[in-house]
């Protein structure tokens, strides 16, 4: 179990290739809605992020994955919840996720690079529509807002349980 990046080379295609493959599995892609935070209640934006949780004991693959994206993005430690219906406590947590424009930029480039092999492809173009929209300077508030809610109900239609 590697818990630290120290010695890892970060430019290693390796690394990339298990960074990609590791989001595929454990990676969740969302376009969330945000409301500002200066007191406009009613004005929102949406914002693409991907976010990836586990328990706190693998807290040494989320730190390999920060690095190589290249950005730390925000990362959380949860404590144990309370007992569950199912009468065990869930264990402590780490979360990290990713929205800043240069995260966006180097998760595409690093799965184009290394495409994601299961179910969460579909997920990942939908996003990456998204991430490519918040990215592009040119495009109106308004127009990115109409865009970004509208892939965000395609990736909600898309997780959808699809019976085989």
């Amino acid at each position: 179990m590697i818990t630290t990046t120290k010695g890892i080379d970060m430019d290693n295609s390796h690394i990339k290739s298990w960074a990609a493959g590791f989001l595929d599995g454990e990676g969740c892609f969302v376009v969330e809605i945000k409301r500002y935070k200066d007191g406009r209640k009613k004005d929102t934006y949406l914002r693409p992020k991907l976010t990836v949780q586990l328990r706190d004991d693998d807290e040494g693959s989320i730190r390999i994955l920060q690095k190589a994206i290249g950005d730390n993005g925000y990362f959380y430690k949860r404590k144990s919840r309370k007992v569950s219906t199912f009468g065990s406590a869930s264990k402590p947590t780490v979360e990290c996720s990713w929205h800043s424009k240069s995260a966006l930029w180097a998760v595409v480039k690093m799965i184009d690079a290394y495409p994601l092999m299961g179910k969460k492809s579909s997920d990942y173009l939908i996003w990456k529509k998204a991430a490519l929209i918040t990215l592009d300077e040119k495009m109106d508030r308004l127009e990115k807002h109409e865009k970004l809610l509208e892939l965000r109900e395609k990736l909600i239609k898309n997780r959808k349980y699809k019976n085989p």
